[in-house]
Parts: C-alpha cells; sequence; structure tokens
C-alpha cells in the first residue's frame, strides 16, 4: 500500500496538486505517515486503516483533477475577456501543469501573447465609436479579431457597430430613394431602393419604393407611347399608331384614349396596306376579280373625311393606276393566214395575216392551232404607257 500511495502521489505532484489541493493533499501524505508509523510499531491494522485513507484521499485528488483543469481554462479565458494578461497566463499555466497535452491551454497560452495588441485596438475601436466614427471602429474591431478571432469583446462589438452601419445605410438608401422618387430620377430611386433591399430584404418600404419606381416608369413609357401615337396619326403612318396603341393597352388594358385610338387606327391602317398593295403592284389590275377590289377600295379612301396628304396621294396614285388598266393599247398580231388563233381573256380571233386589237394593260397568252402541226403558245404583255404592242407572230409551223 505504500508504494501504491508513493506512485500516485507522485503523480499528483506532477499535476501540480500543492497549487490547486494544497491542504487535501497534504491531508494525504499525513494520513500516509501515521500509517507508516503504524506499521513501524507492528500496529498492521492501524496501519492498513491509515493507508486506505490516505489512498483514498489522493483517488479524490486525482478524479478532482480533470475538473480544476476546467476551471483553470474558464477562468484563463474569462481573464482575457477582460484582459488581465497575467491572470490569464497564471490560470493557463494551472491548466498546463495539470493536463500538459491540453491544446486548449496551450491556444490560451498563445492567444496571451497577443493580448496587449488586441486590447489595444478594443480600445482603438472604442474610442472611434464614441467619436461616431463607425467605418473606424469596425476597421479596429476586425483587426482585433485578426490576432486573435476568440476574441469575445471584439467580436461582439464588431457586431453591433455592423448592425448599426446595416441599420444606417438602410435608412439613408430608403430616404434617398424617396428624393429620387420625388425628382422623377427613377434610375437612381431604383439604385437606392435595391442597396436597401440588400441591407434588409423583403421590407414594406423597399418593397412600396420599387413598386413606385415601376408605376412611374410604366406611367412614363405610357406617356412616350401616347406621345408617339399622336404623332403617328398626323404623319398618317397608321401601322405605328396601331403598334404604340396596342402598347399602351399592354402596359394597361383600361386607358380609354388607347382604346379609341386603336379602334381609330386599325381601319386606317387596314385602309392605307390595300391601297399601297394596289398601287405598288399595278400589273394585278388586269383581272376583273382584282380590279373591282381595287376599285371598291379607292371608294372607301375616297368616303374617309378629312383625308390627310398621305391618303390624298394613295387616292391619286391608285385612281390613276386604275385608268391606266381600264385604258386599252393597240396590239398588232401578226400570222399566216391558215393558223387559228385565239387570246386567253379575249377569245377566238380566227385565220388572218395581220390584226389589230385593243387591250387593257397587263399579261395575255396567245394560242395557235393548225391541223397536222404542233400548236403554238405565245405570252405577251401589254405594257400601261406603251403606244403599242407588237408585232406579235402567231404561227403553227412545226408538222407532227
Amino acid at each position: 500500500m505504500a508504494a501504491r500511495f508513493a506512485s500516485q502521489s507522485a503523480a499528483l505532484h506532477g499535476q501540480a496538486v500543492e497549487r490547486w489541493a494544497a491542504a487535501e493533499f497534504a491531508a494525504a501524505n499525513a494520513d500516509a505517515a501515521a500509517a507508516a508509523q503504524a506499521f513501524e510499531q507492528r500496529e498492521y491494522g492501524a496501519a492498513r486503516d491509515a493507508y486506505g485513507k490516505a489512498l483514498a484521499g489522493l483517488a479524490a485528488l486525482t478524479a478532482r483533477a480533470k475538473d480544476e483543469s476546467t476551471k483553470a481554462l474558464a477562468a484563463g479565458a474569462a481573464a482575457l475577456n477582460r484582459g488581465d494578461g497575467a491572470a490569464a497566463a497564471a490560470a493557463f499555466s494551472l491548466a498546463l501543469a495539470i493536463s500538459p497535452n491540453d491544446l486548449a491551454a496551450r491556444h490560451g497560452q498563445a492567444r496571451v501573447q497577443t493580448l496587449g495588441a488586441v486590447m489595444a485596438k478594443v480600445e482603438d475601436g472604442r474610442a472611434a465609436e464614441r467619436a461616431g466614427d463607425l467605418q473606424a471602429a469596425a476597421a479596429d474591431y476586425r483587426a482585433a479579431l485578426t490576432l486573435d478571432p476568440d476574441t469575445a469583446s471584439a467580436r461582439q462589438a464588431l457586431i453591433r457597430v455592423e448592425t448599426t452601419l446595416v441599420e444606417r445605410g438602410y435608412r439613408r438608401a430608403v430616404a434617398a430613394g424617396l428624393t429620387a422618387l420625388e425628382r422623377n430620377d427613377l434610375d437612381i430611386a431604383e439604385q437606392a431602393f435595391t442597396r436597401a433591399g440588400k441591407l434588409h430584404p423583403g421590407t414594406a418600404a423597399v418593397r412600396d419604393g420599387l413598386a413606385r419606381v415601376r408605376n412611374a416608369r410604366r406611367d412614363q413609357r405610357i406617356a412616350e407611347l401616347r406621345q408617339q401615337a399622336a404623332a403617328a396619326e398626323r404623319a398618317e403612318d397608321w401601322d405605328s399608331a396601331v403598334a404604340r396603341y396596342r402598347a399602351v393597352l399592354a402596359l394597361d388594358s383600361t386607358l380609354s384614349f388607347a382604346q379609341s385610338g386603336l379602334a381609330r387606327s386599325q381601319p386606317r391602317a387596314l385602309l392605307a396596306q390595300r391601297l399601297q398593295f394596289f398601287i405598288r403592284h399595278p400589273q394585278r389590275l388586269d383581272t376583273a376579280a382584282v380590279y373591282a377590289a381595287a376599285t371598291a377600295t379607292l371608294g372607301q379612301a375616297r368616303d374617309v373625311t378629312g383625308a390627310g396628304p398621305v391618303l390624298r396621294r394613295q387616292i391619286d396614285a391608285l385612281a390613276g393606276a386604275l385608268q391606266v388598266a381600264a385604258t386599252p393599247l393597240p396590239v398588232l398580231l401578226v400570222s399566216d393566214g391558215i393558223t387559228q388563233v385565239a387570246v386567253y381573256k379575249v377569245g377566238a380571233l380566227g385565220r388572218f395575216q395581220t390584226r389589230n386589237i385593243d387591250l387593257r394593260p397587263g399579261h395575255y397568252v396567245a394560242v395557235g392551232t393548225r391541223p397536222g402541226y404542233r400548236d403554238v403558245r405565245i405570252e405577251f404583255d401589254v405594257t400601261p404607257g406603251a403606244a403599242a404592242t407588237g408585232p406579235i407572230e402567231v404561227r403553227c409551223q412545226e408538222r407532227v
């Protein structure tokens, strides 16, 4: 038992037991001394009891060592937080004496080495806060945390300062957005409210501000489109007017000016398109159906009240085209007197040597037939404004 006591006593001594349980360790040693004395006096029962008491005391101290180490670590951390480097160094030294391989204690000792510089930065930050320079304060607290990321006072101060900066930035951004809205500077307003939304997402002020920006942009766009539509009407550019009124109604379908403008512009756009088609394709007027449609369109155009210069020019152009299309022109046909000649859209002309006929401008096909000979097909055009067309030769000369 004496050997067991000596071994356990040496282990506790190695854990600096005298620094955290001197009285209890002394009592155990006293019990061991009494046991040794009783053993020398051959009082073996008393010696056994005394050694048992001494060993129990050491066992209690051994079990207590871990708690003492934990207390020392906590004391060291508390001392660091209040900036007491000496107390922190002593506490971590005790923790290492109890548990030489404790990583937390070694980390604490390393923190003690930078404590002076850390607390200087913390004080600089506090001074900057008192002076109202929160950006500088935040920089100082960040510098302190760079030296020691576990400094609670610097971390708490940085959170407090950054929260204040965010709140201040949010309020300034919202105020800037409202001011920009008042002067109708929509880009600046949108940027300000977006910036506020990044600082405080989803707030009513940000939602309302951005909604006001969108509505103002919509109203601005509607006003622009209204002006463009009116200008297009004055210029008789009906397709553009229709497009502008439709764009307005896509933004707000309830606007009466756009509804009435579209109802007014669409028929005029259709009429202008039909007029332009006939004007650009006068050759199509050689068919009765197209000629009739063009004539009807011309009538609709002439019925328009208050026709502008563009429409008047279209009316004149189409009237001229219709007149040209309706004016027959002389065409000279030449044959051999034995070929039967017919002209599509005109009819059979019989056999002849030469024949003059009057045809309206357009595209025609003359066909010649003769028994025992291959039919011939001659296409020709009667061109508006030409003095005459021909001679058009129609002879069947290839035997079959």
